[in-house]
């Protein structure tokens, strides 16, 4: 799918796990601390933006509710921008198919 659903907060301790991690890789020490102490009040100073979802509440919980569907496949389209959903019965009937090479020109 092209799209993906915007976070409601700034996920603030996964930035810095992944900060501290990097950060003991680097040498000397006051370099790391000067990196992990710029970050820090970088996402201190950031207001959080009132973030706007690019789809509503129901087609969030529609989205939510096909891809929780086990029943469903979901697969980028050949051509274009587009995604297309069948029943996981057929996806491995075509599946079998292309593997087993019985396509014609």
């Amino acid at each position: 799918m092209q799209f993906a659903i915007a976070p409601i907060r700034v996920p603030t301790l996964d930035i810095m796990l992944a900060v501290q991690m990097a950060a003991g890789k680097i040498q000397p020490a006051e370099a790391a601390n000067e990196h992990r102490w710029k970050v820090r009040t970088a996402i201190e100073k950031s207001k959080p933006k009132q973030i706007r979802q690019n789809i509503s509440k129901a087609e969030q919980r529609s989205l939510k509710e096909l891809m929780r569907d086990k029943v469903s496949k979901f697969s980028p389209a050949d051509k274009g921008n587009a995604t297309v959903i069948m029943d996981v019965g057929t996806y491995i009937k075509i599946h079998e198919i292309i593997n087993a090479g019985n396509i014609r020109n």
